[in-house]
C-alpha cells in the first residue's frame, strides 16, 4: 500500500491536475500576451490582460466547477403549510403536537374549518376538522408529494409546489407539467 504524498498539507493524490495545468496555462497566456502588447502601449496591455483573464475565468468555471449541483429539483422550496394556512408549533389542548390551521377560511369546500384566535390561546383541544397535520417535512419523495396533493385536494386547499388547485405540480423529477400528466392526481 503506497502512502499518500502530502505537500504543504495538500494530499497530492486528490489534486485536480487538469485544473492546475489550466491555471498555469492561463497565467502563461496572460503574461506573454501582456508582455508582447506592452510595446503598443500600457492601456492596450491592460485591456488585453483584463479581457483574457475574464474569458479564462469564465471557461475555468464552466470546465472545472464541480461543487454546484446542476440538476434542478422541484419544488425548489416549500412553505411549511399549504397556501394561507398558519403553522402552529404547539396546538392547544391534549391533542398537542404541531399543525397548520386555517385562520382565514380559505378551504374552498369547507372541509377544513376556520380557526379563531381565541381557540388557539385556550386550553380546549381543537377539532380534527380544524387541523391540517401535514407539513413540508413530509415532502421527501414523489409518493409523499402525491399524498400531500391528495390531502390538499380533499381539504380544498392549494399549496405552491404541491397542488395548484387543478393538478399535482411537484411530483415529477423533470418538470411539474410532466409530473401532472404522469400522476393520477389530475382533477
Amino acid at each position: 500500500m503506497a502512502a499518500s504524498l502530502i505537500f504543504f498539507g495538500v494530499d497530492l493524490a486528490t489534486v485536480d491536475w487538469y485544473l492546475v495545468l489550466y491555471v498555469l496555462f492561463s497565467i502563461t497566456i496572460v503574461a506573454m500576451g501582456t508582455t508582447k502588447l506592452y510595446t503598443m502601449g500600457i492601456p492596450t496591455a491592460i485591456i488585453y490582460a483584463i479581457g483574457v483573464t475574464m474569458v479564462l475565468i469564465f471557461y475555468g468555471y464552466r470546465w472545472f466547477d464541480t461543487k454546484t449541483d446542476k440538476t434542478p429539483t422541484w419544488p425548489p422550496t416549500l412553505n411549511t403549510c399549504p397556501d394561507y394556512l398558519t403553522y402552529v408549533k404547539t396546538l392547544p389542548g391534549s391533542n398537542g403536537g404541531s399543525g397548520c390551521v386555517d385562520m382565514l377560511g380559505v378551504s374552498v369546500n369547507g372541509t377544513l374549518s376556520k380557526v379563531l384566535n381565541s381557540e388557539l390561546t385556550g386550553t380546549t383541544p381543537l377539532a380534527s376538522t380544524k387541523i391540517f397535520r401535514a407539513t413540508s417535512e413530509l415532502a421527501t419523495d414523489t409518493t409523499r408529494i402525491l399524498q400531500l396533493c391528495n390531502l390538499c385536494k380533499t381539504a380544498g386547499l392549494t399549496w405552491e409546489g404541491i397542488y395548484d388547485g387543478d393538478s399535482c405540480v411537484g411530483a415529477g423529477s423533470n418538470s411539474a407539467a410532466s409530473a401532472a400528466k404522469k400522476a393520477s392526481c389530475n382533477v
